[in-house]
């Protein structure tokens, strides 16, 4: 895919002009396609007529390559001159001779080809390489010539350049290198002038006896040149000069294997547009401060959008194509993109935690106009679709953090509801209580079935909050603080439940006659009525059960009528005793129940980390759960969280065991290092406690093991006998008894074990001579401590 930049080519380094000294430049756009290497090793291409850049090689380009392999590597334009090399004789050179900026490579950079650009050896070119340094660690050499100008030589494939190869970027060496030119001829030893023009010397009889061999071989074809060779005297060659001379020879010689044996001669490839970009942006930078160029670039940044979590390589081709790009060097710009990427990842964080708490608030919106109660599912409320379509459910990303969104609602709806109905009971308690007292009558030996009989009328005894067994465990204790009963009224409860007895058997007698005689009847009654049909008979019995009926409520007296009161009384009172013995069964039974949720809850529930929800899931699924029916769901949360309450004791004695038995651990240990020891202990990862937890019960353990040690410290006080109320004032004038006291703490343990804290140790001692100071001399033994002196 073909792109074009007229903002820059691929690097973001703009278009730049034709260097120069560059002439017979190609005026067909086709030819002027140019292939360069990016820095981050990408291949791109650059036209310079059109100023058009592309990642995709062109098709022109490709047919030139083409043409090239059928020529035998050499140009389509060279095909007509023999050899494949063109001669303009001694004034004319060929474009490809000549490199950036009027750049003629010497023999020494450019081998044999070199020698074909400068016919006229005998005069003495300035532009001539002077001095060759070597680039450490690089193939590269920085060499100067005779008009103070340096170029960048690689021995290895025999190229030389103008501008700095990317590879010697950012070297200070290089830069120095680069920076002072080399010493004028004058200025030079008169051993280095000597070296410098036997050098010379050599390399103008190494060209003109290239030039004469050249000459001599196309003597067939031009006469004249034979006549402009100079006649320089012969100098002696090196070897190496001769061997290449020789090799030369059998090139020409040889017209068939010419056009292998020739070097392709291809034109030079311009200078890298990104390269001089940067040059040119190096020197415009000076211009501009360093915070107004770091401030543009992150304007950059930000413009393209640039992801804080992607990578500089990712980002690259987002920014490498605006100006700005050039604003800083390599290294700042990465410098710059690192700071944006930590900020810009801060910033991305605090927005994403705030838009997450803005979605958290807006759903617990959306749940308290849902109107949902203590025991509501996440299952029911998701799956209705008024709620599942708001705007305001979908803006919380996860299902999880929505599901623990909802229990944590309903939870707190849960205690909500819960302490409600708790403060209602209350409530209904004592109003319950108040109108105990308002019933005067009440004793000790009060019986609840007669009294709840009086006051069951009163809403305050029908309050749906309050059930039976809450109103009999009220009334017991109301009855613990009224008065005794009088002997009047114990004799007349005597008389009365005599009398009730009385009556009961006189009833149970009265009710044994009547049924005798009933039988007596009925028996009569078959016998005259067993002719007549069933239906007469049926209705005649029960006229007379109704006439009997009639006749026992009229000849019922009034005396008989308190006898079966009494026996009612007499049998509630009764009732009240199996009642209370029943209740004494059933506490017998709920303790027994209370014991089996227990046990369940130490075979199943072993981690402290599990709220009562999920519990009472786990306790469902056992069969022994059955076994607990009696008990409410009140005091079976009330056992799960005291049985969690005695794991996280359970754990933190462990815990607290383990860091006594580690002698490198004391309380002014810090958690990051006391962490490295008790990591590794196996009993740590046993008790299963989070990170954060096990944190949280080490600082605990460091406040308990400091409260003790600062009250073992002041145990020592008390029982070392040299210090006395005398000592504060004794320290005053001589500071040797402090000393001595020292010594003696200095062999005690409790002593030692604030040594680290010693500001502490000196605090506690001097409010403890401050204290005896002020107390004075201890009272004789056979005299008791006055009160006063003691709270001194």
């Amino acid at each position: 895919m073909q792109q074009h930049h007229g903002a820059g080519p691929p690097g973001g380094m703009p278009p730049f002009m034709m260097p120069p000294g560059f002439p017979g430049g190609p005026t067909n756009p086709n030819d002027a396609w140019q292939e360069f290497t990016s820095q981050d090793g990408k291949k791109y291409y650059f036209n310079f007529l059109t100023r058009e850049n592309t990642w995709t090689k062109p098709k022109a380009l490709i047919d030139k390559e083409a043409a090239i392999r059928e020529n035998g590597g050499v140009p389509p334009q060279m095909a007509g001159f023999p050899g494949g090399v063109p001669m303009m004789g001694g004034a004319a050179m060929s474009p490809m001779g000549i490199g950036y900026a009027g750049f003629r490579p010497s023999a020494a950079t450019g081998g044999p080809q070199a020698a074909l650009t400068n016919p006229q050896g005998g005069q003495k070119d300035k532009s001539r390489p002077v001095t060759s340094n070597a680039v450490a660690g690089t193939p590269w050499c920085v060499v100067w010539t005779g008009d103070n100008r340096v170029f960048f030589f690689n021995p290895s494939t025999r190229t030389s350049v103008w501008e700095r190869p990317p590879e010697l970027y950012n070297r200070p060496d290089v830069d120095l290198l680069v920076s002072k030119p080399p010493p004028a001829k004058e200025q030079l030893s008169n051993r280095a002038q000597k070296r410098l023009q036997k050098e010379e010397s050599e390399e103008e009889v190494d060209e003109d006896d290239e030039i004469e061999v050249h000459e001599s071989d196309t003597s067939n074809s031009d006469e004249e040149n034979q006549k402009k060779v100079p006649a320089h005297p012969p100098k002696k060659k090196s070897r190496k000069d001769k061997k290449v001379e020789e090799e030369l020879k059998m090139q020409l010689e040889n017209p068939k294997q010419q056009k292998l044996a020739l070097p392709v001669l291809q034109p030079e490839k311009p200078i890298d547009p990104a390269i001089q970009a940067e040059l040119e942006a190096q020197k415009e930078r000076d211009k501009v401060p360093l915070e107004e160029r770091i401030k543009q670039f992150r304007q950059l940044l930000e413009d393209k959008k640039v992801s804080a979590t992607s990578t500089w390589e990712k980002e690259l081709s987002k920014i490498v194509f605006d100006q700005r790009y050039l604003l800083l060097s390599a290294v700042e710009r990465k410098a710059a993109f690192d700071a944006y990427c930590r900020e810009r990842a801060e910033i991305e964080k605090e927005e994403k935690r705030k838009k997450a708490k803005e979605a958290k608030a807006e759903f617990y919106k959306l749940l308290d106009e849902a109107k949902l109660h203590g025991k509501s599912t996440f299952s029911s409320f998701s799956t209705n679709s008024k709620w599942a379509k708001d705007q305001r459910f979908k803006a919380v990303e996860k299902v999880r953090d929505k599901e623990a969104y909802f229990k944590d609602f309903v939870e707190q709806l849960y205690k909500k509801e819960k302490e409600e109905k708790r403060k209602e009971r209350d409530k209904a308690k004592e109003c319950f209580v108040a109108l105990l007292k308002e019933q005067e009558y009440l004793r000790r030996n009060s019986v609840w079935a007669v009294v709840k009989k009086k006051i069951d009328k009163d809403e305050r005894y029908r309050n749906k909050n309050l059930d039976s067994e809450t109103r009999q465990k009220l009334f017991d204790e109301h009855a613990k603080t009224c008065p005794e009963p009088t002997e009047e009224e114990e004799a007349e409860a005597k008389r009365l439940e005599e009398e009730a007895l009385e009556a009961a058997n006189a009833a149970k007698e009265k009710a044994l006659n009547e049924k005798h005689e009933n039988e007596e009847r009925d028996r009569e009654r078959r016998k005259n009525n067993s002719s007549s049909n069933n239906n007469n008979s049926s209705s005649s019995r029960r006229r007379e059960k109704e006439k009997e009926k009639s006749e026992k409520i009229v000849e019922k007296t009034a005396e008989e009528k308190a006898l079966e009161d009494r026996k009612r009384q007499v049998e509630e009172e009764l009732g009240e005793h199996l009642k209370e013995r029943n209740r004494e069964h059933e506490r017998h039974k709920l303790l027994e129940h209370e014991q089996n949720f227990k046990a369940l809850l130490a075979d199943l529930v072993r981690s402290t980390d599990i709220s009562w929800h999920d519990g009472r899931k786990l306790l469902k699924k056992d069969s022994r759960y059955q076994n607990c029916e009696l008990l409410d769901k009140e005091s079976k949360e009330r056992l799960f969280r005291e049985h969690i309450r005695d794991l996280e004791r359970k754990k933190r004695d462990v815990f607290f065991q383990l860091l006594d038995e580690h002698q490198l651990i004391t309380f002014t240990t810090k958690w990051h290092n006391a962490r490295k020891t008790i990591i590794e202990d196996d009993r740590v990862a046993k008790l299963k406690i989070d990170e954060r937890k096990l944190e949280h019960e080490y600082r605990e353990w460091m406040e308990r093991r400091h409260r003790q040690a600062l009250d073992d410290f002041e145990a020592l006080l008390r029982e070392t006998k040299i210090i006395t109320y005398k000592s504060k004032q004794m320290i005053t004038e001589n500071e040797q008894h402090l000393r001595d006291i020292l010594a003696v703490l200095e062999n005690d343990t409790r002593y030692l074990v604030l040594k680290e804290r010693p500001s502490e140790r000196e605090r506690i001692l001097d409010e403890y001579l401050d204290l005896l100071d002020r107390k004075g001399p201890p009272p004789p033994p056979t005299r008791n401590e006055d009160p006063d002196r003691r709270r001194k």
